[in-house]
C-alpha cells in the first residue's frame, strides 16, 4: 500500500564534487557531521575526525574562527593527508571572507553563511549601493580561488543568523530564509560558480520544511539545478532531538528533496553519525517497500467496537489512535468515501519507530486528510503513545511539552552546550510548554532567542547571558548562578500569570 501513497521522485540536479565524493543526483544521499572540539586543539580535533572516519563519514566540517583555527586546521589537513586518511574536511565560516578564501586553498569545501558574509547581524545595512553588487564584491576572490582548487561551496542559510536587512523586508519567515540564499545563488551564476550546494536550516520543523519546499520551487523557475544539504539546526538532544531530526529530514526526503543530511544534536558527533545513517537506512527501507509500517484505509466498520486510546483534534484535523490488531475479514488495502486512512505499526525496535515517525509526518505535510488513524499492534502502547505527542508537537499540531533549542557545540561555542542543556531541562521539568534556547556563541545565538521564551547564551569564559523573549536581562553570569537566575525568573512570571 505505502507505494500507492508515497511517489518518491528525485529530482535531476547537476552533482557537485566534494573531493573524493560526488553530491546530487545519480549518487546515493550521503550523511555528514561536525567536529566539536577546539579547533585550535590539533591532537584532539585529528583524533575526532579520524574516529568519524573510521565511522563512515566521507565529509567532515570544520568551525575556523580565527587565524590560529585557520593555521591548525592546515595543519590537521596535511596529517590527515601524510596518514592516508582519505575524508573530506569542509571549513565552516562566519563573519570572516578572508578566512573563507584562505581555506579554499587547501579543503575540499567551504561553508559560508549569507547572513553574516556580508552584513552585519547586528543592525539593518544603510548602503546605497545594491545588494547583489555588495555580495558579488565580498565574494568573488573566493569564488576564484574555489574555481582554481576544485573548492566546493556550501551556501548555509540558518534561520537564527539571517541579516537584518534580510529580516527588515521579509520577517523571520521560510521566505526570508529563501531570498537569503537566492540573492547569492544569483550572484555566484553571474559569476559562472556552481560548484555549490545549498541549505535552509531552523530549529524549528515546520519552518525547515516550508523553507525547503520554497526553495525548490524557486529554484525550478529560475532552472537552476543545485544539490540540497538537509538538516534541522539545534535541535537538542535525547529522543526531543532525534524526533525533530527524524520528523525535518525525513520528510524532505520522501518529497524528493535532499542529497547530503547532517543530524544536529548536542550530543557527540558519533551520535550524530548513527542517527544520520539510521535516517538514510529507514528512507531507502520506504521508498523501496521494504519498510514494516503500513500506510492503510481502514473501514470505518473495522473500528466500531474499539475504543480509542486518544483523540486528537487539531488544526481542522483528527487523529484517533487505537490499540488494534488486524482482522482477516476486513480488506485494508482499497480506499473508498468509507475507508480512513491510517497507520499501522506493529514492531518497536528503532527503525520502525524512525519509519513511523516520518511516515506520520508525511501524511500530515502531503496529503490532504482530515482525519488520520494510527493503529498499534504492539505490547508498550505508551512508548508510542510517546512519540505520537512528541511528532505532533513537533509538527506544531499539538503542543504540550518544554522545547529546548541547543546548538551542536563547535569551536566557537564558550560554554558546554551539552552539561549546561541537560542542567536546565531538569530544572524546567516541572513547567510547561516553554521554549528555550541554549546556545553556545553568537553566531544563532542571539537569532534563535527571538522565538523563545527564555534562553541562555554563552558569552565566554564559561559564563552565560539570560534571554527573556529575545531581550538580554542578565549578562556574564557563571553557569550555576545563571540556572538559579533562569528559574526564579520563570517562577516569578508564571506567579504573576496565576
Amino acid at each position: 500500500m505505502n507505494e500507492n501513497i508515497i511517489k518518491y521522485i528525485r529530482p535531476k540536479n547537476t552533482p557537485v564534487k566534494v573531493g573524493s565524493t560526488y553530491i546530487g543526483y545519480g549518487h546515493p544521499i550521503v550523511a555528514q557531521t561536525m567536529t566539536n572540539t577546539k579547533t585550535e586543539d590539533i591532537d584532539a580535533t585529528f583524533k575526532q575526525i579520524t574516529e568519524l572516519y573510521e565511522s563512515g563519514i566521507e565529509l567532515i566540517r570544520v568551525s575556523v574562527p580565527s587565524e590560529k583555527a585557520l593555521k591548525a586546521l592546515y595543519e590537521i589537513k596535511q596529517k590527515l593527508i601524510k596518514k592516508r586518511i582519505n575524508v573530506n574536511i569542509i571549513a565552516d565560516i562566519h563573519f570572516n571572507a578572508v578566512l573563507a578564501e584562505k581555506c579554499a586553498t587547501f579543503v575540499e569545501k567551504v561553508r559560508i553563511n549569507p547572513g553574516n558574509y556580508v552584513d552585519s547581524p547586528n543592525k539593518a545595512h544603510k548602503s546605497n549601493i545594491p545588494d547583489k553588487t555588495l555580495i558579488e564584491n565580498k565574494i568573488k576572490t573566493l569564488i576564484n580561488i574555489c574555481k582554481q582548487h576544485g573548492t566546493a561551496i556550501r551556501i548555509g542559510v540558518n534561520f537564527g543568523s539571517l541579516s537584518w536587512r534580510i529580516i527588515e523586508k521579509y520577517g523571520y519567515t521560510p521566505e526570508a530564509m529563501v531570498n537569503s540564499a537566492l540573492e547569492f545563488i544569483d550572484v555566484f551564476e553571474k559569476l559562472n560558480f556552481t560548484n555549490t550546494i545549498i541549505s535552509l536550516k531552523a530549529s524549528d520543523v515546520v519552518t525547515t520544511i516550508k523553507a525547503n519546499t520554497l526553495l525548490i520551487e524557486q529554484l525550478n523557475k529560475r532552472e537552476y539545478k543545485y544539490p540540497i544539504h538537509l538538516g534541522v539546526t539545534e535541535a537538542g538532544l535525547d529522543t526531543e532531538g532525534r524526533i525533530k531530526s527524524v520528523l525535518g529530514i525525513g520528510i524532505l526526503l520522501l518529497l524528493g528533496i535532499g542529497d547530503t543530511i547532517r543530524v544536529s544534536l548536542s550530543e557527540h558527533p558519533l551520535v550524530e553519525v548513527i542517527e544520520a545513517k539510521k535516517i538514510l537506512n529507514v528512507f531507502n527501507n520506504i521508498i523501496n517497500n521494504r519498510g514494516t509500517c503500513k500506510i492503510i484505509y481502514v473501514p470505518e466498520e473495522a473500528l466500531k467496537n474499539s475504543t480509542p486510546l486518544k483523540i486528537i483534534n487539531k488544526n481542522n484535523r483528527s487523529f484517533r489512535i487505537y490499540s488494534f490488531s488486524f482482522n482477516k475479514n476486513f480488506s485494508f488495502e482499497s480506499n473508498n468515501s468509507k475507508n480512513i486512512l491510517g497507520i499501522y505499526i506493529n514492531k518497536d525496535d528503532e527503525n520502525t519507530l524512525t519509519e513511523f515517525i516520518i511516515l506520520l509526518g508525511y501524511l500530515f505535510f502531503k496529503l490532504d486528510f482530515t482525519e488520520i488513524l494510527i493503529l498499534i499492534d504492539v505490547p508498550n502502547t505508551e512508548k508510542i503513545l510517546e512519540i505520537i505527542d512528541y511528532t505532533l508537537h513537533f509538527l506544531n499540531i499539538d503542543k504540550k511539552f518544554n522545547e529546548y533549542i541547543s546548538c551542536p557545540t563547535c569551536s566557537r561555542s564558550t560554554i558546554d552546550v551539552e552539561q549546561l542543556t541537560r542542567k536546565i531541562k531538569l530544572a524546567t521539568k516541572k513547567f510547561n510548554n516553554l521554549k528555550i534556547a541554549i546556545m553556545g556563541c553568537i553566531v544563532n545565538g542571539p537569532g534563535e532567542m527571538h522565538d523563545a521564551d527564555y534562553g541562555c547564551l554563552g558569552s565566554g569564559n564559561n559564563k552565560i547571558t539570560i534571554y527573556k523573549q529575545g531581550k538580554p536581562i542578565a549578562k556574564n553570569l557563571e553557569i550555576n548562578e545563571g540556572i538559579n537566575f533562569l528559574i526564579n525568573l520563570i517562577e516569578h512570571e508564571n506567579n504573576k500569570n496565576l
